[in-house]
């Protein structure tokens, strides 16, 4: 046997992995249904890559958290929940995923808390009733949420911090009494994907540098794309919400992000992100936000692309807020309506790289769309004062109405073929498909989420559940928060 071969077959059985283990957890545990009662319990036994745990349906009240669990990229470790169909009579109800999905109900401070936890996918599961978040994760990277729910949870429904590479897909986020939808803090590389974010008090999706948080003050190469956010922005959109009262300092407690109006989409420091097929609409603040807080600087080269705002119903809400020195900004191919706020506001500063064309922007009062800093300005304006925006669509006629649209009484936004705004676009710059998967054309594309012209049938990425079922805020609310007070008032929050 030559040296070669023998330490090539050394490094095979060095490489064969062990047995994957795998675990079942059950209300009624024991015997054939379950080997844990606890998902506690099951927990404990994920030690090696590869365990799988498998959750079935019911409802385990407890605050779960994993410390120092590993898995490999090529064998991630995997908690499974199993959920039971929904009969076809609650189909509509909104509480039915409560009642045949597995459900994690926190007992304290999150329902679910990671540290140093790295390559674990985790997928159809609940989290609800934490009294802080849903979900913590404290650096940590490679954590994949996939088709789960964070529900009512007093602060944010799902933060991460000081983390890498934390994905949530096809998840829903609602509820939060506090503050935002997710919230991720320092944090590099994150994605949040087909999602839908709803009923928050502050953002929707809040990425934040935190240059406090221990890491370098920015957050690198975030992918935002195709969710459904609306009715975020609680505090503004209901007047009668009030913060709970701290009982030491007898102060408000207050929401984190609330400087610049706190939009669907926030990013305070984040550089080189990829915002693109995401429906806005009915998000009390604003749509899309990049500017600088806590971080440790404004960020660049931040693209928003083929997104769909439409704030016909929020008042001063803008669309999309360049602020003070942001620079390298890219926006195209966006449908952008606003009821009496800005379309597009620029900062001071922040028109240095700034690339723009292709967008669809309207003020339904009429009014001049575009600010920039101070001042209100005219589409014509903008065009000639900065040699952009040259191909974009303005004037007097509101996008959405006939014969534009099927029915924006349900909150559909997906356009008629014989919109005047099909084909519109140039190019389909770094969206090639959209919110739906269909394949855009190389050019002559629709703004906005949805493609009036794909290029060729079929799909590209799965279905998204989130933009086939776009529910109407005023007659579907979804599940209605039911807080713990966190001061001697009960926090009021009203379903829409």
């Amino acid at each position: 046997m030559t040296k070669s071969l023998l330490i090539a077959l050394c490094v095979a059985v060095l490489t064969v992995p062990s047995a994957v283990a795998k675990y079942t957890v059950s209300m009624a545990g024991g015997g054939d249904t379950g080997d844990f009662k606890t998902v506690a319990g099951g927990l404990l036994k994920l030690a090696a890559a590869g365990d799988e745990l498998t959750v079935r349906r019911g409802l385990y009240i407890g605050s779960l958290q994993m410390t120092g669990i590993k898995g490999a990229p090529s064998a991630p470790i995997a908690i499974h929940g199993q959920r039971e169909p929904i009969p076809a009579d609650e189909a509509n109800n909104p509480d039915a995923v409560l009642k045949y999905s597995p459900v994690i109900k926190a007992d304290k401070d999150y329902a679910l808390y990671l540290k140093d936890c790295s390559y674990i996918t985790i997928d159809n599961l609940v989290f609800t009733g934490g009294d802080k978040n849903g979900v913590f994760l404290e650096n940590c990277d490679h954590i994949t949420f996939r088709n789960c729910e964070f529900l009512d949870n007093v602060r944010t429904q799902f933060l991460a911090k000081l983390g890498d590479y934390i994905t949530l897909d096809g998840c829903e986020l609602a509820g939060s009494v506090i503050e935002h939808g997710c919230r991720f803090e320092a944090s590099d590389h994150p994605i949040v994907r087909n999602c839908l974010i709803r009923n928050n008090s502050v953002c929707g999706i809040y990425m934040d540098g935190d240059l406090t948080a221990g890491g370098d003050g920015l957050i690198d190469s975030a992918v935002i794309e195709n969710n459904v956010l609306y009715s975020n922005g609680q505090l503004k959109l209901k007047p009668g919400v009030h913060l709970p009262v701290d009982e030491k300092t007898g102060k408000e407690i207050r929401p984190t992000a609330m400087r610049y109006g706190a939009a669907a989409i926030t990013l305070d420091g984040t550089e080189r992100a990829m915002i693109r097929n995401n429906l806005i609409y009915r998000n009390g603040f604003g749509g899309i936000v990049l500017y600088r807080d806590d971080s440790k600087r404004t960020g660049l080269n931040n693209r928003v692309l083929h997104n769909t705002i439409y704030l016909a119903e929020c008042g001063s809400a803008y669309g999309v807020y360049v602020a003070l020195n942001v620079n390298e900004a890219h926006l195209f191919n966006n449908i952008l309506v606003t009821a009496e706020g800005p379309v597009i506001w620029l900062g001071d500063n922040a028109t240095k790289g700034l690339r723009s064309d292709g967008n669809v922007i309207f003020r339904l009062d009429n009014k001049e769309p575009v600010k920039r800093d101070k001042e209100d300005i005219s589409l014509a304006q903008w065009q000639s004062l900065f040699r952009i925006d040259g191909k974009s669509i303005g004037g007097f006629k509101p996008p959405f109405t006939d014969p534009d649209n099927t029915d924006l009484a349900k909150c559909d936004f997906n356009l008629k073929k014989e919109s005047s705004m099909a084909g519109k676009c140039q190019f389909n710059w770094e969206a090639q498909t959209d919110c739906l998967g269909q394949y855009r054309p190389k050019d002559k594309v629709t703004p906005g989420c949805y493609e009036l012209t794909p290029a060729q049938a079929g799909t590209a990425v799965p279905e998204n559940p989130h933009h086939r079922h776009r529910p109407d805020p005023s007659t579907n609310p979804g599940p209605t928060p039911t807080p713990k007070p966190t001061s001697k008032d009960p926090i009021v929050l009203p379903p829409l």
